[in-house]
């Protein structure tokens, strides 16, 4: 990719991310955007067609780094099968440095949108994780997605009841229990379906 792009899409993310600790999504305007991250408006929307394009390229940005960088860490690990825990761990942990992206969707304007186009990344994701691992035949497409979905809605409102209740657990408990809901329901649905 060539460099210009980086570097302005970088400097959008980071005026957004800025914007987003002083006021909301819907409060923030794609001139404060750009004037924060000394980019022509024309240059803004040569990129992105609006401010909640910016938020769902800023947030999935954020998931393709959590995947590669869990693929990378089973490559160099030891422990077998442990992939999805490093994907949810680094999720967390990306959620927690960028928590007032994560905290932007729960505004009411951009909410259905972002949310929509990052349950289709996360889905997507959850995909391929499930299908490397040794489901039986009779599982119907119709089923892998539901059983996507399902898990998609679970991660993304863990999310956002960690964000509330940091306290209560660490980013390593939370992703060891999803980890291990997550295991125990792809055993038991392998174990019923067979």
């Amino acid at each position: 990719m060539d460099l210009r792009i980086v570097k302005t899409n970088r400097a959008l993310t980071e005026s957004l991310k800025y914007l987003l600790t002083r006021k909301s999504l819907n409060e923030i305007t794609v001139n404060e955007i750009c004037e924060r991250a000394m980019v022509r408006r024309p240059t803004f929307y040569k990129h992105f067609s609006d401010k909640y394009e910016l938020l769902v390229f800023a947030i999935t940005g954020i998931l393709e780094d959590t995947g590669r960088k869990a693929h990378e860490k089973q490559l160099s690990s030891d422990e077998e099968g442990r992939e999805f825990y490093y994907s949810i761990l680094y999720l967390f942990e990306y959620v927690e440095e960028n928590d007032v992206l994560f905290g932007a969707l729960k505004d009411s304007c951009s909410s259905a949108f972002v949310r929509e186009t990052l349950i289709d990344s996360i889905t997507e994701d959850i995909i391929e994780y499930l299908h490397k691992h040794e489901l039986p035949d009779t599982v119907s497409d119709t089923s892998l997605e539901l059983a996507c979905q399902f898990l998609t809605g679970a991660i993304f409102q863990s999310i956002d009841w960690w964000l509330n209740h940091k306290e209560q657990l660490t980013k390593y408990e939370m992703a060891e229990q999803i980890n291990t809901f997550v295991t125990n329901a792809i055993g038991a649905r392998a174990a019923v379906e067979r």
